[in-house]
């Protein structure tokens, strides 16, 4: 049973610390998304043919594109503001992890995104060691990770 549930509770954590990881791609997609967006509105060119007046078929671009890019902005802030407030609740719950080793292995693995052959190398061992203590750490992260992440109903002891 303690087997099976420590199994269920790596499952948690692990779901956790991804969906934080999952908050910090948003936001590079957003960031991605603004810069096409800027890169969309810079000059292109301009017809000289015609004398006053506006030569293009759709005069409202740019102040459509500036509104784009405030909405988009406006929507990178709540989802950065909400990163911010998730990374910093994965960094307490990585730093109760017992293991200085299993908590740098979960902090570059979930919250800088790297894989595992560099988790491994930066921290200075085997991947399969990197691998087992990462399931040590993630023990420690379900006990200090927020309430809304944990199994509804832990069996009693």
């Amino acid at each position: 049973m303690s087997e099976e549930f420590d199994a269920l509770k790596r499952s948690r954590a692990r779901a956790y610390l991804e969906s934080v990881r999952d908050l910090r791609y948003t936001l590079d997609a957003l960031q991605d998304e603004i810069e096409m967006e800027r890169k969309a509105m810079q000059p292109k060119g301009m017809r000289f043919d015609r004398i006053g007046g506006c030569s293009s078929a759709y005069a409202d671009a740019i102040p459509d594109g500036v509104a784009r890019l405030e909405a988009m902005a406006a929507r990178y802030v709540d989802a950065e503001r909400a990163y911010i407030e998730a990374a910093d609740g994965a960094h307490a719950a990585i730093a109760a992890a017992k293991s200085p080793k299993g908590a740098s292995i979960l902090l570059r693995r979930y919250l800088l995104g790297k894989q595992w052959c560099e988790v491994a190398a930066d921290v200075g061992c085997s991947k399969s060691t990197a691998q087992r203590l990462h399931d040590e750490a993630l023990l420690d992260v379900y006990d200090a990770m927020p309430f809304e992440w944990r199994i509804p109903r832990q069996p009693a002891i």
